[in-house]
């Protein structure tokens, strides 16, 4: 299994086939996914749960790691500009504050 079917079928798996829009977050042990959804599309945002205590999730959410969406319908996915790699950045470091989570993301990377 390739590392495009292992996400799509993370993604059907964690969220179904009609996730609502906005961010979900699904672990399994220590590991897991932030999944943001919007119009036909789901980001992928790969977590961990921190070894310390002064952290509350460990994110990928540079923009490095925000690069990818997948269109669940039409079974294909599309790598995301760079405007909309930060865009979608800021909303989850909001969406991150609104639910009182420290994390490690370098904001603007």
């Amino acid at each position: 299994m390739n590392n495009s079917s292992y996400i799509f079928n993370s993604i059907l798996n964690d969220l179904g086939e009609s996730a609502v829009p906005g961010f979900h977050i699904k672990t399994h042990g220590r590991g897991g996914f932030i999944y943001y959804v919007e119009d036909e599309y789901i980001i992928p945002i790969a977590i961990e749960m921190p070894g310390v205590d002064y952290l509350d999730i460990l994110v990928f959410g540079e923009t490095e790691h925000i690069k990818t969406k997948y269109y669940l319908k039409s079974n294909h996915s599309e790598t995301l500009i760079l405007e909309e790699r930060f865009r979608i950045q800021n909303l989850l470091v909001k969406w991150l504050e609104q639910k009182g989570k420290i994390h490690d993301i370098q904001i603007g990377k």
